[in-house]
Formats: structure tokens, sequence, C-alpha cells
């Protein structure tokens, strides 16, 4: 198979045509043109033959599994994931393979599928990549946070101690370290070691403050570390961390990130009944790009309409409820249903432009 860098094969061109150039001018003999000629004919014959090369058999098989899946015919699905994985070879491959299978899995709710497949990308990630690489970080927690939610907390430990290792190489990566100790702090304490879980929050709050603001990876380190908060039961610290978050959020940052950090913003506020503080935040979320999706609108207009119910603005509550009435209506007509406020915008594919670029 020929290389994939065309810059490589561009400068084999140029050296056969000196080669042939030099070698018809120090023997007088023109057949090293000739032979030059038949070199370049051969190359571009073979450069066209591997550009118009049908898609690899794993490509195929991984797209099957991907239009059987959204059809809901998972058996089918997963056999052609596997599939796709048996004749899928080479490093790079296996790890855009299973990178895509597993978050198509994860999207599509189905955990204890994408586990395995999450599982190789990370550990292929974290070589082509580093440990503290924003793709490797990236799929480490959402692979992290498929063991919490699975009720495997100690399974995330594992993996972020293993991350915490793997950073202690970079001292330079602060904000990569502030991330996996913050993670490690979550997961310890959801697996009852809390005096463990103390001392690595504290690690990641050190490391945070020395932490480059300008670091593609500072804001999910703060968020991290708000979960950490969390986890142990100290909202006010948590609330601080997510507004700073927010504060050092621009335009490079996933959008993503940002509506996570907001979605959670609300929640403590309003289980602090701060509701007044909480409503400004929800408003903002309807402004986003998360809101784009009518469904999703709905229903962050539904929460809307909660929160200003609770502080008293009772007619502006009524306003959200019949928008949000109105869009339920068109979804209806059209054949779609709303989509949960709990789908988690976190599991869409990292590789997209808004979830790779921090």
């Amino acid at each position: 198979m020929l290389s994939r860098n065309p810059g490589t094969w561009l400068l084999r061109i140029g050296w056969i045509f000196v080669l042939g150039i030099a070698g018809a001018i120090a023997t007088g003999n023109p057949l090293y043109l000739l032979f030059c000629v038949l070199g370049f004919a051969v190359l571009f014959f073979l450069l066209v033959r591997e550009s118009v090369r049908p898609a690899s058999k794993w490509v195929t098989s991984m797209n099957n599994g991907i239009e059987q899946g959204m059809k809901g015919d998972w058996t089918e699905a997963v056999a052609s994931f596997k599939d796709a994985m048996a004749h899928c070879r080479g490093r790079n491959f296996r790890r855009e393979a299973s990178e895509r299978i597993g978050l198509f899995l994860l999207h599509a709710n189905r955990p204890g599928d994408a586990e395995p497949y999450l599982r190789e990308a990370v550990t292929l990630t974290t070589q082509a990549f580093g440990p503290m690489g924003v793709r490797t970080v990236t799929l480490r927690n959402q692979l992290s946070d498929l063991y919490v939610n699975a009720g495997q907390a100690w399974q995330a430990a594992q993996l972020q101690g293993m991350a915490m290792a793997g950073a202690a190489t970079q001292p330079s990566a602060k904000a990569g370290a502030a991330d996996a100790a913050a993670r490690y702090a979550e997961a310890l304490q959801l697996s009852g070691d809390s005096a463990q879980a103390s001392i690595y929050n504290q690690q990641a709050l050190q490391a945070l403050e020395n932490a480059d603001r300008k670091s593609p990876l500072f804001i999910r380190a703060v968020i991290s570390a708000s979960r950490a908060a969390i986890a142990t039961g100290d909202q006010a610290r948590a609330i601080e961390l997510l507004k700073q978050a927010l504060e050092n959020a621009n335009d490079r940052t996933s959008h993503y990130l940002i509506d996570d950090a907001r979605a959670t913003l609300v929640d403590l506020y309003a289980n602090g009944a701060r509701y007044s503080e909480a409503i400004p935040v929800m408003q903002l979320r309807l402004k986003s790009r998360a809101a784009l999706e009518p469904g999703r609108n709905a229903e962050m207009r539904r929460r809307l309409a909660d929160l200003m119910d609770a502080a008293g603005r009772t007619d502006e509550a009524a306003k959200e409820r019949r928008v949000a009435g109105t869009l339920d209506g068109m979804l209806t007509a059209a054949g779609h249903r709303a989509q949960p406020l709990g789908a988690d915008d976190k599991n869409a594919n990292p590789t997209s432009p808004d979830v790779d670029q921090l």
C-alpha cells in the first residue's frame, strides 16, 4: 500500500527526475531520461489507483453497523461492528474505528456495548497523543463517566489513577494533571474512600492554581474539579469553580462543555433555592447552540418555567410553557419526539470541531 503522505511521494518523484537527468548528463545516454519518464508514469498510475480504491472492508462494516443501529437493529449492528474490528489493521485505523464505534454506541445509550471499544480507543489514543492530549483526555473522561454511571466508580478510579501516573511524566501539563486528579478524587469519593479523595482533590486545586489558563485543557479541568467538589458535598466550591470555568470560556471553547457547566450550575443554584441566580443561567442556555434542537429547546423552557414558578414569576413561567407546548406540537406533527433534557451532549463525537477543540 502506498504511503498516505503525498509529500513523501512528491519527494520520490522529484528524486527520480534528478537521478534521471544526472544519469543522462553523466553518461550522455538519453535512455536515462526515458527511465525517468517511465518511473514517473508508474508512480502516477499507482497514486491514481490508490485515490480511487474503494472503501476498506472495516469502513463498510462500520458504516453498515451505524445504519443498522439507527434503525434499531442492534443485533445486526453489533455483529457489523465486530466484523469491522476484525478487518481493521494498523493502530491508526483501529484507533479511529474503536473511537467512532464506541462513541456511537455510547450516544445510543448502549454503554455495555460501548465499553470495550472505548477502552481500546483510550489505549490507542494515549499511545498516539500521550496521556495529556486533548483527544486522550476527552475519551478517557467519557469512559470514566461510563463506569461511574454504571455504578463501577472503582474502575473509573483505576483509569484516572493511570492517567495521573502518565501526567507525572509531563510536569508542564498542569491543566491535564489537574483534570486527572479531580476525576480521580471524584471516583475515589464515589467508591467510598473519602480520605484519599480529599488528598487528590486538594492536589487538583493546587495544580489548577499553577495551570496555564490558555491551555486547551484548563476549562475541562475546572469543570472536573467542580464535579469532585459536588461528590464531596461542597456545593459552594463547585459553584465558584463553574463560574470560573465560564468566565474563562472563549470562542474556541466547545459549546458542549459550556452548556454542561451551565446546566450543572443551574442545578446547584436550584438545590440551594437560589432561583433568581439560576434563571439567567438557564436563559443563557436557551440562547446557545445547545438549544437549537426543538425538542431540547422545549425541555429547557419547561425547566426555566419551573425555576420561574419557584421564584414567583408565574406569568413568565406560563409563557415559557406555552412556547414549549408549541414546539412539542410541531415535533409531534413532524413525527419526532422531544429529546430528554438528560440526554447528554457530552457523548457526542469528540472528533467534531466543537468537541475536538476546547
